[in-house]
């Protein structure tokens, strides 16, 4: 789960902030 969404990251330049929400979404 986690690799893809550091895919996410580098293919749509998610910012940090952006990042943490998806990990509270997902968590």
């Amino acid at each position: 789960m986690i690799r893809l969404i550091q895919r996410l990251l580098k293919y749509t330049s998610i910012k940090h902030i952006d990042y943490q929400l998806l990990i509270d979404s997902f968590g």
